[in-house]
């Protein structure tokens, strides 16, 4: 993924770098834990098979929405500075369509997971509702973002 962003637009983008090493780091941690035998102390409902992908998804979407953020408050600031930002666009745009992508896999996979444990697919909990809005509003910010250019 890292070698994309470099090959199509010639930048060095370490901050998706470290996303990337953290998000592996992170793979590595909850594989690690998982196969611990403490890990049979769980609750069932987090012995599920759809838990880690869940919480993966979500971590990874958050992670490159916070990313996104902070790449247009860098591009806010160096357009207060009068100097040219069009590249930032195009990788802030990126990242908020990855961070879409993943965050959508993140609720289905979500909604699976909450079939298997509860018997039904949405509970009308807040943690879902914050996160069906959340994708929403991201999808509308990506929208605009279409019918702009």
């Amino acid at each position: 993924m890292v070698s994309y962003f470099n090959w199509i637009y010639n930048l060095y983008t370490l901050e998706l770098q470290v996303v990337v090493v953290l998000y592996k780091c992170f793979v590595m941690y909850i594989y690690h834990s998982y196969n611990k035998a403490e890990a049979s102390t769980l609750l069932p409902v987090l012995q599920s098979i759809w838990f880690i992908p869940h919480v993966l998804s979500y971590m990874l979407s958050y992670s490159l929405l916070l990313l996104s953020t902070i790449v247009g408050y860098y591009q806010f600031y160096r357009h207060r500075k009068g100097e040219n930002i069009k590249d930032f666009y195009v990788i802030m745009n990126n990242l908020i369509s990855l961070g879409i992508i993943f965050l959508t896999v993140g609720l289905l996979i979500g909604m699976q997971w909450a079939n298997e444990a509860w018997g039904s697919f949405w509970s009308w909990d807040i943690k879902e509702i914050w996160a069906l809005i959340t994708l929403l509003t991201y999808l509308f910010i990506d929208y605009m973002h279409i019918i702009t250019w």
